[in-house]
């Protein structure tokens, strides 16, 4: 399996993972951690480890990777080119009449729809 698979499989659906606790967030980390000791052939407890994830393999640790893919689909959204159905759940304070005299109008600050 590729690093490019293994990765993609570990991203898959990882912007619903914000709301899940803190144990299960670190058991992917786990999965990516033992990925990257197979792929680079380091040992569980190397301490280089991190630094062959961040530095040559070029990962983000789990909590950054739903970070990134969060800001990367609300981008997509403010740019209208994410699906319907999500650019209509991201609407810029500004744009909503009732909420203009807010302080945050001003602040490129989202309403985001609860589903």
């Amino acid at each position: 399996m590729s690093d490019v698979h293994l990765t993609s499989l570990v991203d898959y659906c990882n912007v619903t993972l914000p709301a899940l606790p803190k144990s299960i967030i670190d058991k992917l980390q786990r999965v990516l951690n033992v990925a990257a000791c197979i792929i680079t052939g380091t040992g569980k407890y190397d301490h280089s480890l991190s630094h062959l994830l961040h530095t040559e393999l070029h990962w983000l640790d789990v909590p950054q990777r739903v970070q990134y893919k969060l800001f990367t689909i609300v981008h997509w959204c403010l740019q209208n080119k994410a699906p319907r159905y999500l650019v209509d759940c991201c609407t810029p304070v500004s744009d909503i009449a009732s909420q203009q005299h807010l302080q945050l109008a001003g602040h490129h600050q989202l309403s985001v729809a609860r589903h």
